[in-house]
C-alpha cells in the first residue's frame, strides 16, 4: 500500500466561483445522515471509466467520534466551548482551500 494517494472529488458548477471551491462541496448531507465525503481514487484502473469502481470515502473523526451529517456533535461543544457547526465549517473550509490548489477540468 502506498503512503500517499491522490483522490479526486467531482465538483458541481455551483461549488466553484472564480476558481475558488466553496466549503459546501464538502458538506455531510443531513437528509441521508451521510458519514463520508465521496471521492475517486486515481490509482484504480477504473478511475476514468463510467462504472466508478474507484469510489472511496473520506471519514472525519474527532476525539474518537465520527461526524455524521445532521447529527449533533456534543463532545466538541462541551470540551472546547465551540459549536459543532463552527468546527464542521472550519473543516470544510480547510478541505476546500486544499482542493482549490488542484482544480482540473474533466
Amino acid at each position: 500500500m502506498a503512503e500517499k494517494e491522490n483522490v479526486a472529488r467531482l465538483m458541481k458548477k455551483i461549488w466553484i466561483c472564480d476558481g475558488v471551491i466553496s466549503s459546501a462541496a464538502f458538506n455531510l448531507r443531513p437528509q441521508i445522515r451521510e458519514t463520508y465525503i465521496s471521492v475517486l481514487r486515481e490509482c484504480v484502473d477504473t478511475f476514468d471509466n463510467i462504472n466508478i469502481k474507484s469510489h472511496a470515502g473520506i471519514f472525519i473523526t474527532i476525539n474518537g467520534q465520527q461526524l455524521v451529517g445532521g447529527e449533533p456533535f456534543e463532545s466538541l461543544e462541551i470540551k472546547r466551548g465551540m459549536s459543532a457547526d463552527c468546527v464542521l465549517l472550519e473543516i470544510r473550509k480547510a478541505i476546500a482551500k486544499l482542493a482549490s490548489k488542484n482544480i482540473k477540468k474533466a
